[in-house]
């Protein structure tokens, strides 16, 4: 029966401060990591983030490829979105919170199986293009990543004899509900079965694949069962061999665009993996590579390197190379099983350091760039007038819309509201005052006539009336009855909603009753000027803007503009 551990080495390279710290404290080094992906979230949509985005506002809980991955999503926003959170922020935040995770199993296999600086590690990860799924990756690969790793923690855990055959199926299994494509991995799984030699595990292995047949009912026959699974990405989507008859991909097999394609997806990845590999395995030996370890995660790697190469880049490789970057996960577990013999001799630490930190530099310049510091808050807006689309708007930004919840800016008349709350003169304050807390109600009282209004009576105010936006439902037709309600709102008012529908209609109901206090939020005048227009005008009017500038001060103006230019163009159609 062969060794199953990997060579040791007598690592003479003292640890980093650094690399003590990661040890002992993995959880708080991942949460400040956490912290640092947060700050440079990514506010670029890569591969399908823009429609993976609206079917998380839709409410789309799973999609047939990700089913586990699209309802982490939709229970997050679930949670998130009466505070005002869009889906993009939403996947932000788990992209985030994954790739701290993943980070934590990855230092995890570090300290339980490998002898070395846990930096060095952290530096490889930081180095490849799994450092791009940490900042907010708007895709499930952060997700999927987590279940990589740890499938590959459980199967060396698995041949060191820490975790049962049934625990590495279950790994597997997770893995398939974050993603299909860890499916080319089975025989990875198959392989361990044949390492140990330990035929009885058989049984707890199909049991624990009996949540991959549980995932493939539920994507192929959830119409029998009752429930919607969404359709996103082909579940097979090979690259032809020699022709493609429907002519439906960029290349076939055997071409140039073929491997220049395969070259871009390398060096996303990682181009230093593979080479530290070869060369590591060439000094020791290429029989290292039949250790049992190694072979296994070997065998895992190169079932992605297959994946790589036969699979088609629907967008684009451009666009797609995130779905070829998770071969870089194995990879990575199976450069680390060498990771002592390069820590033995000084040249080989900094043959690996020097490009390690080139490639961190130029990782860290694609995450700083997807952050879009400068742009953050803003977006572009395209208004083109044409014959076929009466009028359309188009935005190519990084927030679609605001919180429909009021901060101070959405106030322009503190005084005037408290005043009607003190004097209860119409229904709508009465029902207010009723709402609102007993230390406001106080506030309010005590406030008399004072302009400015105070501070904390101002964070007062805004914190019930958004307790009060985010609650039921305050239309009532007795209540509302002395308010001119313009009728797209009341319309509104007879139509089921969804939950955040449901806060911007008790928004625009309040901005409605108290003209003078809030900032209108326009959206009703969007929907007008959109549905406004009959003539074939082509005009594209480019520029930046804040998300509150758009509904204030742009979409009023355009109002007024539309009219004008119909009118001119009239003119010209009927001038001799």
């Amino acid at each position: 029966m062969p060794e199953n551990k990997v060579v040791s080495h007598s690592n003479d390279s003292p640890w980093t401060s650094a690399g003590c710290l990661i040890s002992r404290r993995p959880f708080w080094v991942c949460c400040g990591l956490f912290l640092f992906f947060w700050i440079y979230r990514s506010q670029y949509y890569s591969g399908d983030g823009d429609q993976l985005s609206r079917m998380v506002e839709a409410g789309i809980w799973m999609v047939q490829t990700e089913l586990a991955s699209h309802a982490i999503f939709q229970i997050v926003y679930q949670l998130l979105s009466p505070y005002g959170w869009d889906g993009l922020k939403v996947i932000n935040l788990v992209s985030c919170l994954a790739g701290a995770l993943s980070i934590w199993v990855l230092l995890k296999f570090n300290r339980d199986f490998i002898p070395a600086d846990p930096l060095w590690a952290l530096g490889l990860f930081a180095s490849s293009g799994l450092a791009l799924f940490c900042n907010g990756h708007t895709e499930y690969y952060t997700l999927f990543l987590i279940t990589l790793f740890y499938y590959g923690y459980a199967g060396v855990g698995y041949l060191r004899g820490r975790f049962s055959m049934l625990h590495v199926s279950l790994a597997f299994s997770a893995g398939v509900w974050m993603h299909l494509g860890i499916l080319f991995a089975l025989p990875s799984l198959f392989l361990l079965l044949w390492l140990k030699r330990s035929w009885s595990d058989a049984s707890p292995l199909l049991t624990g694949l009996s949540f991959v047949v549980l995932a493939y009912v539920i994507k192929t026959f959830h119409t029998l069962l009752g429930f919607h699974v969404q359709g996103l990405s082909p579940s097979d989507n090979f690259i032809p061999l020699f022709s493609d008859p429907g002519g439906g991909r960029f290349y076939t097999m055997f071409t140039w665009g073929h491997l220049a394609d395969m070259v871009y997806a390398w060096t996303m990845r990682s181009w230093i993996f593979w080479p530290a590999i070869v060369w590591a395995a060439g000094r020791e030996g290429w029989r290292s590579l039949l250790q049992p370890e190694r072979l296994f995660l070997l065998a895992y790697t190169l079932c992605f390197t297959l994946f790589t190469l036969t699979w088609h880049p629907n967008l684009g490789i451009h666009q797609d190379w995130d779905l070829f970057a998770i071969e870089a996960a194995p990879c990575l577990l199976l450069l680390l099983t060498y990771l002592p013999s390069f820590l033995d001799d000084r040249f080989r630490r900094y043959a690996l350091a020097i490009p390690i930190l080139a490639s961190m530099l130029i990782m860290f310049s694609s995450i700083r760039q997807e952050a879009h510091f400068e742009r953050r808050g803003y977006g572009s807006v395209a208004f083109e007038f044409t014959q076929a689309i009466n009028c359309n708007v188009t935005f190519n930004g990084h927030k679609k819309e605001e919180s429909p919840l009021f901060d101070r800016k959405d106030l322009i008349d503190f005084p005037a509201l408290v005043v009607q709350l003190q004097n209860r003169q119409d229904p709508v304050s009465e029902f207010l005052r009723t709402r609102l807390s007993a230390k406001t109600n106080r506030m309010v009282d005590e406030e008399g006539e004072k302009d400015p209004v105070s501070d904390s009576l101002q964070k007062s105010l805004i914190r019930d009336l958004n307790r009060i936006l985010a609650g039921p439902a305050i239309y009532d037709a007795q209540r509302f009855d002395r308010i001119a309600i313009p009728p797209d709102i009341r319309k509104m008012t007879d139509q089921d909603s969804t939950k955040k529908e449901q806060i911007m209609l008790n928004r625009l109901l309040l901005e409605t009753a108290y003209p003078s206090v809030f900032v209108e939020s326009r959206k009703h005048v969007l929907i007008r000027a959109i549905r406004e227009g009959v003539y074939s005008l082509k005009i594209i009017d480019t520029t930046n803007f804040r998300v509150h500038d758009l509904f204030v001060n742009i979409v009023p103006q355009l109002t007024t503009q539309i009219p004008l230019l119909i009118e001119e163009k009239e003119q010209q159609v009927h001038s001799p």
